[in-house]
């Protein structure tokens, strides 16, 4: 810590880490399902909590490692030794390690290879862009396998580049340790195997690394890997080999087609599409430009056989290219770095810079303050409610905790018991058969009134202010899931 304060960058670097702090404690919910159902669900499984017959279809075919649900499941279970019972506090606890130790090694890689850019200019946009690029900061606090993959990855660089760049100081320690590392990340996401397959060969052809070296660093990698093993079939009940299984049933049986198929190319147009265009071609032409300027960095023969390997499966989303993240903003420096060192900076620039950086800082405050999923606002509500006593919550057709296809429990109260009926007649004899003092109710349109015999009605939660009712132009509320709870009390 004692480097990163006393750097000339260090305004961006804690900036930076303001920058994670604030959006882990916005960033409620999940960008991907598997990132809750795959792992906080799967943690749940091991806490006897969600039975075995409500996860997703990958616990069945046990294509899944257990090394990250059972991170989670120490660690959840650390919090509730110590107090803290709420799912909510639990898990933004989570995103608040996970942020922390993301921003640490980008910020430590960072300061290692600032010397390989010739421009002082570019070393602060190569700063900036690692640790405030607008998208960097969501993705960094995700407790996702692509985001654990990506910092024990990228920890495991920082220690094999520093070895290489002066290994007459350095420890053989740093090599193993490295060596735990990369086999951490592999069974966090097994598809790092593109990645390594790139260092591998940097190593070999490039560093010349000589055997006993790379040794160091197999070595423990495979022993950790046997440990994840050993993981997975206490998880699993079981003898399995996750990896085997994974890569059967996606590219043997092509499961992972089930989900969609696109082109080779379909990345670059993901990029171009989400990056913020036309900012976001600028982005690719200086990572074409940068990886020709950089034939020999050790970033460019990881991102490549990784950007190489994923191109080739059929079933594409840009999630898949988080755990390189890294490598993709170096090599988009690098490009940058040789264009200011031809054509040095010129009034002219502030036409394309200052916009950028505006519509940066617009991008990165929305990212910062904005949940995943406003559902969790909801859910925060009814658990709260559910820990006052047992309640009854009526949705209707569809049930809340219902996610696509699959049941949420880690956020559902024990309290709480949900009853799906189809329409307002279903929900009336309901309320007569079972004749309940108090519960609460689920409507889809915030603007319906709701009207039951002997029982009252009082909207009690709505996670949207109610100007927003006058805004409603072409009814775009009708066609617009936003809930509103009620509490109805009988009369009698």
């Amino acid at each position: 810590m004692l480097e990163i304060y006393k750097s000339p960058y260090r305004l961006l670097l804690f900036g930076g880490l303001v920058a994670f702090l604030i959006t882990a404690y916005f960033s409620d919910g999940y960008f991907h399902p598997d990132e809750h159902f795959q792992i906080l669900e799967f943690a749940n499984y091991k806490r006897g909590i969600t039975p075995g017959d409500a996860l997703p279809w990958e616990f069945a075919d046990k294509i899944r490692p257990s090394l990250q649900p059972t991170l989670a499941f120490m660690v959840l279970e650390t919090f509730q030794f110590i107090g803290i019972e709420s799912p909510f506090m639990q898990i933004f606890l989570l995103r608040l390690i996970t942020a922390f130790l993301a921003w640490l090694v980008i910020t430590k890689l960072s300061l290692l290879v600032l010397e390989e850019f010739r421009s002082e200019i570019t070393r602060k946009i190569f700063v900036g862009f690692s640790l405030l690029l607008w998208f960097v900061p969501f993705i960094s606090v995700r407790f996702s396998s692509e985001n654990c993959a990506s910092i024990t990855f990228f920890a495991a660089l920082y220690l094999i580049v520093k070895y290489f760049k002066d290994h007459q100081k350095q420890s053989n320690f740093q090599l193993v340790f490295a060596g735990v590392l990369l086999g951490l990340s592999f069974f966090f996401r097994f598809q790092m195997a593109f990645a390594f397959m790139g260092l591998g060969l940097w190593l070999l052809f490039v560093q010349k690394a000589n055997v006993k070296s790379i040794l160091w660093i197999v070595f423990p990698a495979l022993a950790v890997m046997f440990v994840c093993v050993g993981l997975d079939w206490s998880f699993y009940g079981e003898k399995v080999l996750t990896p085997f299984n994974y890569f059967y049933q996606n590219l043997t049986l092509n499961k992972a087609a089930e989900f969609g198929e696109t082109p080779w190319w379909d990345y670059f147009k993901l990029l171009i599409e989400k990056g913020i265009p036309p900012f976001s071609i600028l982005l690719l032409v200086f990572l074409f430009w940068g990886g020709f300027q950089q034939k020999k960095s050790v970033f460019l023969w990881v991102f490549v056989p990784f950007l190489l390997g994923h191109m080739a499966v059929g079933h594409k989303e840009l999630r898949f290219m988080f755990p390189v993240v890294f490598a993709f903003i170096y090599l988009v420096a690098i490009g940058i770095d040789s264009f200011l060192v031809r054509y040095p900076y010129r009034k002219s620039w502030n036409w394309v810079i200052y916009p950028a950086l505006a519509i940066n800082f617009l991008a990165l405050t929305a990212e910062a303050i904005t949940p995943q999923q406003t559902i969790i606002n909801y859910y925060k509500f009814l658990y709260k409610e559910s820990n006052k006593g047992p309640l009854v919550l009526i949705c209707k057709n569809e049930d809340i905790y219902n996610v696509v296809g699959n049941q949420i429990y880690f956020y559902k109260a024990p309290q709480l018991k949900t009853v799906i009926c189809k329409d307002d007649a279903d929900i009336q004899q309901y309320l007569d058969t079972n004749k309940p003092q108090r519960l609460f109710l689920l409507e889809l349109d915030f603007t319906a009134d709701v009207n039951f015999e002997n029982y009252s009605d009082q909207k009690v939660y709505f996670a949207y202010p109610q100007w927003m009712k006058a805004l409603n132009f072409n009814d775009w509320i009708i066609r617009s899931r936003i809930y509103t709870i009620h509490e109805l009390k009988s009369k009698s």
